[in-house]
């Protein structure tokens, strides 16, 4: 197969969930702006899809200047520390219990302690060669680390030793065998004893949580990319399991995983995870468009076009609308009523497009452009004066 390095690394999983009581009902203000260390190397395109997680007074965020992992501080973006790997860091990772979890475009993942962060030269608790590159975010899950690299192939690990728990190689499909690759991998999907994960081939699979041994497996994905490289949606209530899943040329579809039977289809593809609200799947399409889908009939509440082309992002919630970053495009705020912009990110110079999603802490969102720059956006509360000039331009 030809594999077509464009790095769509949007799948990986959202980076942080937005706090209840977000105040994003008001256009942010710029609370302050850093270019992220290092030397990206000379593409005609870039694209840095490693969306930052905010912890405690910290910033972790994956650059392609660097074969690390950056830590910055909060208030200001200062670089305070980085965790080294063996190339760029092209996911988010996981920060938990006074550790942090990644991987990188060498095919290794890494466990450090964060206190080592402003050491010299840190020490990997441990790391583990997958033997591709991995580009979607681990999925933790209790005290296993799962993940999936661009060769087909998921792996379970001990969290805290990087002991091998299994490994499951798929058997790519022969008769799909023309169909063109892209560069990237769905991250695990872990629901109750399973873990649901697609493939290049457009098959989505079933894996036993415990053993890796394939349990169900079902074709999704159709068209030139019929590449599953977004998470699925797994539903279960009682018994039923719904599983709604799509390739990145199409279809978006609704199946029942015993039956095969596919309840709704919707013929729009994504690579982003989608965003689930009451009812509502927040789709950002291959298209250049996002749309609300109902998820228990496919239907389209409404659609939304910045007309940028190229993809869009995971859409993050908030009370004020949903903020979503386009790949050609710049971030936006979007209506949950009717998918009207409400507001534009214009900083006023080259934003070059957004891969990352933004990471969204009570007022405040972090964003990363295709640029290298990460943006600190803060909406004043409605008592304060603003501490900087907009930043957005309105719809």
């Amino acid at each position: 197969m030809n594999r077509l390095l464009c790095l769509l690394l949007l799948a990986a999983t959202p980076a942080i969930a937005a706090e209840a009581g977000t105040g994003f009902n008001a256009p942010p203000v710029l609370l302050w702006s850093v270019e992220l260390p290092g030397l990206p190397q000379s593409t005609a395109t870039r694209s840095e899809p490693a969306a930052p997680v905010v912890a405690g007074d910290r910033i972790y965020v994956g650059y392609s200047g660097q074969s690390a992992l950056l830590v910055l501080g909060r208030e200001d973006g200062r670089l305070v520390g980085a965790f080294p790997a063996r190339a760029q860091v092209a996911t988010s990772p996981i920060v938990h219990d006074g550790y942090v979890w990644f991987s990188d475009t060498a095919g290794y993942t890494f466990c450090y302690k964060l206190d080592q962060a402003t050491l010299a030269h840190p020490t990997p608790a441990w790391s583990h060669y997958s033997g591709a590159p991995i580009v979607s975010r681990p999925t933790e899950s209790g005290d296993t680390l799962y993940f999936a690299n661009v060769d087909d192939t998921v792996y379970a690990l001990d969290k805290l030793t990087g002991e091998l728990r299994w490994r499951h190689a798929h058997r790519l499909d022969a008769s799909r065998s023309g169909s063109l690759e892209l560069f990237g991998a769905a991250p695990p999907v872990i629901v109750g004893e399973s873990t649901w994960v697609g493939f290049s081939d457009g098959f989505l699979a079933e894996l036993d949580r415990k053993t890796g041994d394939e349990l169900e497996n079902m074709l999704v994905g159709e068209g030139s990319y019929p590449d599953v490289i977004a998470p699925p949606a797994v539903t279960r209530a009682g018994n039923a399991t719904t599983v709604i899943a799509a390739g990145f040329s199409g279809p978006l579809v609704s199946v029942d995983p015993e039956t095969r039977v596919v309840r709704w289809r919707v013929d729009v593809g994504t690579g982003s995870p989608m965003l689930e609200h009451d009812g509502i799947l927040y789709v950002g399409g291959s298209d250049g468009t996002m749309r609300a889908v109902v998820a228990r009939t496919g239907e389209v509440r409404w659609t939304w076009d910045p007309k940028v082309g190229g993809t869009i992002g995971t859409p993050v919630w908030t009370d004020g609308g949903l903020l979503v970053a386009a790949g050609e495009g710049s971030a936006y705020l979007v209506s949950i009523g009717n998918g009207k912009t409400l507001w534009t990110f214009d900083p006023g110079v080259l934003v070059t497009g957004i891969a990352a999603e933004p990471a969204l802490v009570g007022r405040t969102a972090y964003i990363v452009t295709n640029a290298g720059r990460l943006y600190a956006l803060r909406v004043p509360r409605a008592d304060a004066l603003p501490d900087a000039p907009p930043w957005v331009s309105p719809s």
